[in-house]
């Protein structure tokens, strides 16, 4: 096994226990009634999860650039 794919999988389970930490204080939070804290945490959680998608299944980061076509129809 190559030094970097062992790297990228010990990566990756890190970034799943510091999302596993962030989605539990988030829980937390909620339960003793601090919803400011609560949705911080929770929207942090989100936001890594969305780096523990695949590259295959991640959305494009920019929306798609229009062509002149799509531009010409749009001011016609």
């Amino acid at each position: 096994m190559s030094l970097r794919l062992t790297s990228d999988r010990r990566f990756q389970s890190e970034l799943r226990s510091v999302l596993a930490t962030l989605q539990c204080l988030s829980d937390y939070a909620a339960e003793q009634g601090d919803a400011q804290s609560a949705a911080i945490l929770g929207n942090a959680a989100g936001l890594m999860e969305l780096s523990l998608v695949g590259p295959a299944t991640q959305a494009p980061v920019r929306p798609p650039v229009p062509t002149r076509e799509q531009i010409a129809k749009a001011y016609a």
